[in-house]
């Protein structure tokens, strides 16, 4: 699911409570169900639109119903988007009534928000789960004739502009059409196995829909690939193979091709990276990252040149100058090792038949 998410226009909300509640207590916990639509005003509106759309546009992952989850979410949601006679309203209270049952006592309580909506002209529905907020609010007053400012304790602020806990997932008519209903997902405060047991699994009744070592494996040939065939540069060819190096084994445990694309790629090459990249296969929403495919390549650069000179670096000597690679008049590439020399070694050539003892001795003997 690739949309541009900076089209997505709200039509409806409505908002039901679902409070937190012990395990063994979870489907009973009190739900305050909304009876009719929430009032929409035109600026919270566009307040809404503007907090969803970048949230979407970093951190959607592709997801894609799982029959076997149990989750009444996906038929809901379904029969909602093929217009079916179930209610915005009701559809929207089965989703609260759901996710009372799926949490436990380790899940928070909060808002749930369903979000009739249009994705670039298209029917969808987003489902956000909410936690609630505390702050004050400052107005300026006056008391007995001076200036002050009258501040109000607020406990229950909605969707504020640092609200980071917090659950999304959106889904299209067209999807809905499918035999599997798939969709996006984001989740603000968990990643990986512990967004799929709660939220994506238990609720929703979804799965990512890649598998996190095989896209990662992708992603990292493909962008070899691009280096390779795209980038003229030898300098920036290892800069570029570095900085994927890097990214592999870095900390963050997500991948994305424009994020890639920001922050390793010059400008002018990145469009044609994003291309190259979701053309052979990588997803361009955000993916978990697992090296378990290619461990074994992360370690050094292996660098081949035309006339079967092939060196072979620890990443980490590019990085820090000992190998370099410069582009000399004539258009060659110029390769420099500054080190100590520890040994020189002779090595047969490829197919040719090492020399066996006793081989001297057999052609005396024949003479």
């Amino acid at each position: 699911m690739t949309p541009d998410w900076g089209r997505l226009r709200i039509d409806r909300v409505i908002v039901h409570e679902v409070p937190r509640a012990r395990a063994s207590q979870a489907a009973n916990a009190p739900l305050t169900l909304s009876q009719i639509e929430s009032p929409l005003p035109e600026n919270v509106r566009t307040y809404l639109q503007e907090r969803l759309r970048p949230v979407l546009t970093a951190g959607a992952r592709d997801v894609v119903e799982n029959p076997t989850a149990g989750s009444p979410v996906p038929a809901a949601v379904r029969g909602y988007l093929q217009g079916s006679p179930t209610t915005f309203v009701a559809m929207s209270q089965q989703l609260a009534r759901h996710l009372r049952a799926s949490q436990t006592g380790v899940n928070p309580g909060g808002l749930l928000m369903a979000v009739d909506c249009e994705l670039v002209g298209e029917s969808a529905l987003s489902i956000v789960k909410l936690e609630h907020e505390r702050g004050v609010r400052a107005q300026t007053t006056t008391v007995s004739g001076k200036p002050t400012y009258d501040v109000t304790y607020l406990k229950d602020l909605l969707f504020g502009s640092k609200t980071r806990v917090f659950k999304v997932g959106v889904f299209t008519a067209a999807a809905a059409a499918e035999d599997l209903l798939a969709g996006a997902v984001v989740d603000k405060q968990l990643t990986g196995t512990a967004v799929a047991e709660f939220f994506l699994h238990k609720f929703l009744g979804c799965r990512l829909a890649e598998d996190a070592p095989v896209t990662t494996e992708r992603f990292f040939v493909q962008t070899q690939d691009f280096i390779n065939s795209h980038v003229e540069d030898p300098a920036q060819k290892s800069r570029y193979e570095v900085a994927l190096l890097a990214e592999m084994q870095s900390a963050r445990n997500q991948l994305s091709v424009t994020v890639f694309a920001d922050d390793y790629l010059e400008p002018e090459e990145r469009d044609n990276f994003v291309s190259h990249m979701t053309s052979n296969g990588v997803p361009p929403a955000t993916f978990d990252k697992s090296v378990v495919l290619i461990e074994g390549q992360l370690a050094s650069v292996s660098i081949d040149f035309a006339r079967r000179v092939k060196v072979i670096a620890p990443r980490d000597t590019l990085e820090d100058g000992t190998v370099t690679l410069d582009n000399t008049e004539d258009g060659r590439t110029r390769l420099q090792v500054i080190d100590e020399v520890r040994s020189v070694k002779g090595r047969a050539s490829p197919g040719r038949r090492r020399s066996q003892p006793g081989d001297h001795t057999r052609a005396s003997d024949g003479s």
